[in-house]
């Protein structure tokens, strides 16, 4: 995103429910200092919960586990983040907020104490061509909605965990646009492998995000039996996870194996990466890197499908992020509140601004700027 002042806007504290689900509404100013929209570049979500853990610690990797499902849903239903699981976010976080900019947590020790966790979920996207395009106008959402955590959630391994009380709250990252763009729209979800070798998700978009992972403890089960993955209707062959797949992550997100007394092994603990004293916990078949809005094809499904050396546990999953048209219907509601009847699509360039100098298949995934 493009350097701007930054407006934080901060939901009310609300209590921790057993097997309860919080709903965080109308916390966000939808006008800046200026007169201009509020948009939401990034969502922080924060908890503090009084844990009891027995038996053993608790890795920090799994902390982000406080956040039982995360939805961040839009006033036209759109969900930007569709029930993705806690354990999902530091995933998305390494991938599109990156190794520099994702929050660790130490671990728990074995006690009754207070544990204060975070996960900052992206909505621009740092890594495409242009971050901004994906913004999201305060006035469109509609809820950010967090379920509770459970403690045989975060049960893990030999750690018993009871949640005892707690309390959550949400902070909107925004910045002022002087102009009023209906923004293109993705959505993360989260999906489990119909079996290990082979899964289709429905799309009704494109693509142009799907990560491999293991729920399971220090933030997933190994991937070490994965030989090979890819996605059927965009790849002509299937793709190693080493090198062709975890090479590519580390160019593309600056992450390259160089550490100096291990040849080839990373110098962070990215769950993309894989070290001679690590495990890969992560896979990343298809990585958004400079990609624009509408590139990628139209798809209603893909198939997804794996090779291993060995059987891989059955809860193989997948994180998908796919890019959306745009709605008709929130393109009215815009026009209609803001008095506008015009409209081009915007460009990084400001070049080939016409909408009607692209497919309408283009068109109805691209940033529209309205003018009177």
């Amino acid at each position: 995103m493009k350097k701007a002042y930054v407006y934080k806007f901060k939901s009310d504290v609300k209590p921790w429910a057993n097997n309860g689900t919080l709903d965080f509404t109308d916390f966000v100013e939808t006008r800046g200092s200026r007169g201009g929209r509020m948009v939401i570049h990034g969502i922080s979500v924060h908890a503090i919960l009084n844990l009891t853990v027995a038996t053993a610690v608790i890795q920090g990797e799994d902390l982000y586990r406080a956040f039982r499902t995360i939805t961040v849903e839009q006033k036209d239903g759109v969900r930007r983040y569709n029930e993705v699981p806690g354990h999902a976010l530091r995933l998305i976080s390494y991938a599109h907020n990156g190794a520099d900019r994702t929050h660790e947590h130490k671990d728990a020790a074995v006690s009754t104490a207070n544990f204060t966790v975070s996960a900052y979920l992206p909505i621009t996207k740092r890594y495409v061509h242009t971050p901004e395009d994906f913004g999201l106008a305060a006035e469109l959402l509609k809820t950010v909605k967090i379920a509770c955590a459970l403690g045989s959630d975060m049960s893990l391994g030999t750690s018993v965990v009871t949640v005892n009380s707690g309390t959550y709250w949400v902070i909107a990252e925004c910045h002022e646009e002087m102009s009023v763009i209906q923004h293109a729209v993705d959505e993360w979800v989260v999906r489990d492998f119909d079996s290990t070798s082979q899964s289709k998700l429905i799309t009704d978009g494109r693509l142009h995000d799907l990560y491999l992972y293991i729920p399971g403890a220090n933030g997933g089960q190994t991937l070490a039996n994965l030989t090979e993955a890819w996605i059927e209707q965009l790849m002509a062959q299937p793709l190693l996870k080493d090198p062709d797949l975890l090479q590519s992550y580390a160019r593309q997100r600056m992450s390259c194996m160089n550490l100096f007394s291990t040849k080839g092994d990373p110098l962070r603990t990215d769950p993309f990466l894989a070290s001679s004293t690590g495990t890969l916990r992560a896979c990343a078949v298809l990585l958004a890197n400079g990609i624009k809005c509408y590139e990628a094809p139209v798809r209603d499904n893909v198939v997804v499908k794996t090779t291993q050396s060995a059987a891989l546990p059955a809860n193989l999953s997948m994180i998908g992020r796919v890019i959306k048209p745009r709605s008709e219907r929130v393109r009215a509601g815009i026009m209609k509140r803001y008095g506008l009847t015009n409209s081009y699509i915007r460009t990084g360039g400001k070049t080939r601004r016409e909408t009607e100098k692209w497919s309408a298949d283009h068109a109805a995934y691209m940033p529209e700027k309205f003018t009177a």
